[in-house]
């Protein structure tokens, strides 16, 4: 299986409700959060299957990434990607999924917290995730410290990469 695990992209700093969960994507976070969209279209990144956390900073990221990568999928929500999921929960998530490659949007510090733990069997490996960066893992069976890091891009050089 190849994992994509991704950081949400740059959101306001305070939702209109003040609610953490409705803080949206700013319209510089949308635009960059495309680009680094294409860039991972141009490495060939193709979800069979998205998750997001239903937080809306999460969810738009997902839904952007999803339609330039796999157009007609629709994520699906996730409680494990949200603030304060549990990465182990997550991780029996995929070890239910038939899948070949699942794409995974969520938040700090769970993100690095999932990857940390599938690469290196525990959570605290400072796994650098700007916002709309993605890391790329492969794993054959979805367990602790199972995974290979093929590699983690920062959003910078995604849109770089988008750019051609």
């Amino acid at each position: 299986m190849r994992l994509y695990v991704a950081r949400h992209g740059i959101a306001e700093q305070e939702s209109r409700t003040g609610a953490d969960a409705d803080r949206a994507l700013t319209p510089a976070g949308v635009i960059k959060t495309r680009q680094a969209a294409l860039g991972l279209r141009a490495i060939g990144c193709q979800p069979e299957v998205i998750l997001s956390s239903q937080l809306r900073r999460a969810w738009q990221t997902a839904v952007i990434v999803g339609e330039e990568l796999s157009p007609g999928r629709e994520a699906e929500r996730e409680k494990s990607l949200e603030p304060g999921g549990s990465p182990d929960e997550f991780i029996a998530r995929l070890a239910q999924l038939q899948s070949r490659s699942v794409l995974a949007v969520g938040h700090l510090p769970g993100v690095a917290e999932i990857a940390s733990l599938l690469v290196c069997g525990r959570m605290d490996c400072h796994l650098l995730f700007k916002k709309a960066a993605v890391c790329c893992l492969s794993l054959g069976d979805p367990s602790a410290g199972t995974a290979a890091l093929e590699w983690l891009i920062q959003p910078g050089e995604l849109r770089a990469l988008g750019r051609g």
